[in-house]
């Protein structure tokens, strides 16, 4: 039997001219044995919104953050310049930026300079985060 999240209409039926039993997570069922016959079919599959990870708190925003703690008025810098500081690629530190603004880590200073705040919060979940997607590395981020 196939059991699984989602079957295709044509996979369903190879399956049943194959008389191979599935069973999907919208309640659609096919068994088809000797001593039982049971086929559900027709609903429909309802689409979950998949969530937003704040990209500051990944593996590689994990390195970004630490950096940004380390030199904290190094969040001014050009993205560019960050990106080379942190050996992070360019397009990954204006998503790190936006986390961090979201999570409430970023306060604005002015129309062109923010600053870290929240600096204990920020420390707390970094710790929780790297220690979580690291479960048995120690923190060596750079070299």
């Amino acid at each position: 039997m196939v059991i699984t999240d989602r079957i295709f209409p044509t996979l369903k039926e190879t399956l049943r001219e194959n008389k191979i039993g599935y069973l999907d997570a919208a309640g659609n069922i096919y068994v088809n044995t000797p001593e039982q016959f049971v086929w559900l079919d027709g609903h429909k599959h309802t689409e979950t919104e998949k969530s937003v990870t704040n990209r500051a708190f990944t593996k590689t925003g994990l390195k970004t953050v630490f950096y940004l703690m380390l030199h904290q008025d190094r969040i001014n810098w050009a993205y560019r310049n960050l990106a080379k500081a942190t050996q992070v690629a360019l397009g990954n530190i204006n998503n790190i930026i936006t986390g961090l603004k979201e999570a409430g880590f970023v306060l604005p200073i002015n129309d062109k300079e923010v600053q870290l705040q929240n600096k204990k919060a920020l420390l707390d979940r970094w710790i929780a985060v790297y220690l979580e997607a690291y479960p048995t590395k120690p923190a060596i981020l750079f070299r």
